[in-house]
């Protein structure tokens, strides 16, 4: 059975695992976790915080959240502020009634955590809090004389919880399209300059947001068939495996140093990236124009040639982008990959039989990606996330014939090249998920995907080919259907429709604080308002001190007994619900262990009754204080 500070230990716990998870400020960030150390030692020790000293930390760390943070969003803001109070409060002992104000804390933490733009945590994580919750609730209100077990207490958690997960998972499971979440499931880009799907026996794939891109009023909307966002580029071939030529060779920039002007050939977004985690980054194909911000900083965008753009940093990133709907142009180098026609050594005979068959008869390079379309097609292939390692080409064209986008993707492109077709393999993401209200695209870490590009001689241009459409056709109608509103099922529009107009609440609760914040008036006013907070803290201090400096005997004889019952909660000395100082310190006594400890039991209730119910001189406090000091080393011992 946890006692009240177990509880506040718990409770501290949590607090600090939100605080990671919130990621507020470096200064904030140790703000927080400075006052839960202050508080862990305060419990260590049995010392009980004044609380004019909590209110004067509270109100010092909510003066620091504006001060330091600048205008965060709204609900960043409320997570940051219910996490200092959460904080202050757990300075002092945990009462039932302080240990709910922590846990509405921790609620509305958590409220803000899962209302950020890309919530770190998932639907276990809040299954855990609910549990732990309804945990903390009850222990924080069972009297002492009415323990249970901890296994009993979890039981009563669990039978609340268990229902209601096993009601929405079955709502989940039988409309599926309720979800918010696309029902596509790829493979998970990482922008690596190593792609090797023969060494991956099972895809494991993650619903973590990767990016977003709005497309404002007025500006065209790319269709289904167009959404692929362009990542990583790789050249040299050895079977399925590819890897990016790394190599410091001098290749063509595509990128523009202006934007160039709004035509009919080009889509004009911003896009938003939770984090750049491998360096690359990924939008629409192909790129002209990226400019990049972090916090307020210009980021540059680095062109790596072949329409791969990269920044430095590993933090989220704010951009514009242009992108052009004409295809690459960049024509194969012979330094790379002697213009991407290498393919692995020791080839199986097999493969030149087969490459040659498929491109021996088609006069141009359409023709032959219509003829290894056709083969994909035909030839008994099919997609599965879970192909088992497959040792090499042969093995996954003639035996295996199974796998997911990054097999089909790497054949294919590995057939053109012994076909003496130039070819290359493209990461990055397909599809995402349509807002028509938003007018943005959330692309997801399920949505990675790998293509081919062959190049065309008589265009001077690079033709995107998808192979894996040819094997699992039912993925470009699913990305069809979700870029077509018009299509989802009544209760999957009335659930976004919903989203969206709180997303929409907040952008413009943001905008209007923030407007108001840059304004001229609020600039004059705020050195003010700060003056009168502190002109205020030094009156409310000024008066805590002068109570405390007129206190009668009585008031702190009972002070200084509330200080030794949190003591005596530490050696399994607690006082009972509703019972009073003195007929606690006559139980102790009836059951002390040793005679010293019962002659010091009695002579702390006898000084504390002479003091608070006989008008005793303040001078007997001293005796009071050195009786209880005695009696806490009897405790100890």
């Amino acid at each position: 059975m946890p006692t009240a500070t177990s509880s506040g230990w718990l409770l501290a716990a949590l607090l600090v695992v939100y605080v990671f998870l919130l990621a507020p400020t470096a200064a904030l960030f140790l703000a927080i976790l400075g006052a839960l150390a202050l508080g862990g030692i305060f419990r260590v020790w049995a010392v009980t915080c004044s609380p004019m000293w909590g209110r004067l930390g509270l109100v010092g760390g909510l003066v620091l959240v504006f001060s330091l943070d600048g205008m965060p969003p709204t609900t960043r803001l409320l997570g940051e502020l219910a996490g200092m109070s959460g904080a202050m409060f757990l300075l002092r002992p945990t009462t039932p009634a302080r240990g709910l104000k922590v846990l509405l804390c921790l609620l509305i933490m958590l409220t803000a955590i899962l209302l950020k733009p890309y919530p770190p945590v998932g639907l276990p994580f809040v299954l855990f809090n609910v549990i732990a919750f309804l945990f903390l609730a009850e222990h924080l209100h069972r009297p002492t004389e009415a323990a249970i077990s901890l296994w009993v207490s979890l039981a009563r958690s669990l039978r609340v919880v268990v229902p209601v997960s096993l009601v929405v998972s079955l709502i989940f499971w039988l409309f599926p399209n309720l979800s918010l979440f696309p029902t596509a499931s790829l493979s998970g880009f990482s922008g690596a300059n190593v792609l090797d799907p023969g060494a991956i026996a099972e895809l494991v794939t993650s619903r973590r947001v990767a990016f977003e891109a709005r497309f404002a009023k007025g500006q065209e909307i790319p269709r289904a068939s167009d959404l692929y966002w362009r990542g990583q580029v790789l050249e040299e071939n050895s079977g399925l495996r590819w890897t990016r030529i790394t190599t410091s060779i001098r290749r063509n920039s595509i990128l523009q140093e202006a934007p160039p002007p709004a035509s009919g050939r080009v889509w004009i977004y911003s896009q938003a990236m939770t984090s750049n985690r491998s360096g690359v980054i990924a939008t629409l194909d192909h790129p002209i124009f990226a400019d990049a911000r972090r916090l307020d900083q210009d980021i540059v965008v680095i062109d790596s040639g072949a329409g791969v753009l990269s920044a430095s940093g590993s933090g989220g990133l704010m951009l514009k982008v242009v992108a052009s709907k004409n295809r690459m142009s960049d024509e194969p180098l012979a330094t790379i990959a002697q213009g991407c026609l290498e393919s692995a050594k020791n080839i199986d005979p097999r493969l030149h039989e087969l490459a040659e068959s498929l491109t021996a008869g088609p006069t141009t390079t359409a023709a032959a990606l219509t003829e290894v379309s056709g083969f994909f097609r035909t030839s008994g292939f099919f997609y599965t996330q879970r192909p088992g390692r497959i040792g090499n080409l042969s093995d996954f064209l003639f035996h295996a014939r199974r796998g997911f986008c990054e097999h089909y993707a790497a054949a294919a492109a590995s057939l053109l090249r012994l076909g003496g077709i130039p070819a290359r393999v493209v990461t990055g993401y397909r599809g995402g998920e349509w807002n028509p209200w938003l007018r943005t695209i959330t692309v997801r870490d399920s949505d990675a995907h790998a293509w081919v590009e062959a190049w065309d001689t008589a265009s001077g241009e690079w033709l995107r080919y998808d192979p894996t459409n040819d094997v699992a056709p039912d993925l470009a109608q699913q990305i069809s259907r979700e870029m077509d509103f018009t299509q989802w099922p009544w209760y999957r529009v009335a659930v976004r429709y919903s989203s969206t107009i709180a997303a929409y609440a907040n952008e413009k609760a943001e905008a209007t604080v923030a407007s108001v914040l840059d304004s001229p008036i609020w600039k004059t006013l705020q050195p003010v308002m700060f003056g009168l907070v502190v002109l205020l803290s030094g009156v409310i201090v000024i008066r805590r001190l002068a109570g405390a400096r007129n206190a009668t005997a009585a008031q702190r004889a009972i002070a200084l007994m509330a200080r030794l019952e949190n003591k005596g909660g530490r050696f399994s000395r607690e006082r009972r619900a509703g019972e009073t100082p003195l007929a606690w310190l006559t139980r102790l006594a009836d059951r002390a262990g040793t005679p010293l400890e019962r002659s010091r039991t009695h002579a702390v209730a006898q000084t504390y009754a002479g003091i608070v119910y006989a008008a005793v001189r303040v001078t007997s406090l001293a005796d009071l204080q050195s009786q209880a000091r005695a009696l806490c080393k009897t405790w100890k011992n």
